[in-house]
């Protein structure tokens, strides 16, 4: 479902996925030491919080990462957990590019999934 927004509101929204995804990146270093630690209890806590706020972005592919590194944290797999953060890291650097790439976030109404 795409959720509409008036058009002064578009700037914003992307001001505040921006900022998020600065945020998340910083966090997923965080979470690769806790990896690295074998602290997959805060793992698997910090990845369900990423799930839901991702989600709420409407950042579906960091959602799903996400969803992947809890449950790898909950089974105890220290190796695919860290395969997954850094295909998180990965993947919010990526969204981070494009949404400096954006050159025109005005011209549209609508704000689209990834």
């Amino acid at each position: 479902m795409t959720q509409l927004f008036k058009r002064e509101q578009v700037p914003r929204w992307i001001q505040l996925t921006e900022k998020y995804l600065q945020h998340l990146l910083k966090e997923c270093g965080l979470i690769k030491e806790e990896v690295d630690r074998h602290d997959l209890d805060t793992v698997r806590s910090k990845a369900h919080r990423i799930k839901g706020t991702a989600g709420t972005y409407r950042l579906d592919s960091i959602a799903k990462l996400a969803a992947d590194l809890e449950c790898q944290a909950t089974d105890g797999q220290d190796e695919a957990a860290r395969r997954v953060v850094e295909a998180l890291i990965r993947t919010v650097y990526s969204k981070l590019q494009e949404q400096h790439s954006d050159t025109s976030p005005t011209d549209t109404k609508r704000i689209p999934r990834d």
